[in-house]
């Protein structure tokens, strides 16, 4: 705004030193040539009117351009990933996410292990599909517990996420986006210490963090799956979280 402020100044100096000449000339705010309408017939010409015009024309777009970039700080896109773990917040979250003005949108297959994402082309190719058509900053992948029920150890399960997200780093690259990826780790009692296990080994890898779902002890009403409102609870813990790794 300062720079089109002396842009203007020093053309209206310009112009009252020219005009004792009747010269005609070009003057330009953000490279857009004037007719100065000096030293012509058009009475109809005039140069203060032109300039307020092109002044005010600048703030509008100043302003929208302000309004744009505080509208996109709360604005940003989150894809959730996974399992029926991710059926049991789609509810709730989506709530909260429309309360905050977030786009959420939810990827996931009831029964479904971590390492489905690559091996199953079905899966793989609507993550991918997904990914390049959403675009989102943020990507949740809550998944896990049916690993653990098919008697996967948490070190098999952490290369099975491994796997899913090189997979989403190459989609993204290819889209050109740079995406957080945010692992909710199961809620369930037995975990075989998977809760544990992945924080240590993502502990030290960028744009990468795990959140320790069992630490919460929200109730499941079978054993597994969280019951209505353990569910609000925990989708506000999830939006919660990301909201905070956000900040950096």
């Amino acid at each position: 705004m300062m720079k089109n402020f002396v842009i203007l100044i020093l053309t209206f100096i310009f112009i009252s030193f020219s005009s004792l000449y009747a010269q005609e000339f070009l003057f330009s705010v953000n490279g857009k040539a004037i007719p100065s309408g000096f030293g012509s017939n058009d009475a109809d010409v005039n140069l203060t009117d032109e300039l307020k015009d092109i002044s005010k024309r600048e703030e509008i777009k100043l302003d929208t351009k302000i309004l744009k970039t505080e509208k996109n700080k709360n604005n940003f896109k989150i894809l959730f990933v996974g399992d029926s773990m991710v059926e049991a917040i789609k509810k709730p979250s989506k709530s909260i996410c429309s309360q905050k003005k977030f786009r959420c949108e939810y990827l996931f297959r009831r029964g479904l292990r971590t390492d489905a994402w690559t091996y199953n082309g079905w899966y793989g190719v609507s993550l991918i599909l997904k990914i390049s058509e959403f675009k989102p900053d943020i990507i949740v992948i809550s998944s896990g517990t049916n690993d653990i029920y098919n008697k996967e150890t948490p070190y098999q399960i952490y290369k099975d996420f491994i796997k899913v997200i090189k997979l989403i780093d190459n989609v993204s690259k290819n889209v050109k986006i740079n995406p957080k990826i945010v692992i909710v780790a199961p809620p369930i009692p037995n975990d075989k210490n998977l809760n544990t296990v992945l924080k240590k080994k993502f502990a030290n890898k960028k744009n990468i963090y795990v959140m320790q779902s069992k630490k919460f002890h929200l109730k499941l009403w079978d054993g597994i799956h969280p019951n209505g409102e353990s569910s609000k609870i925990w989708a506000k813990k999830i939006i919660n979280f990301i909201e905070e790794i956000n900040k950096n």
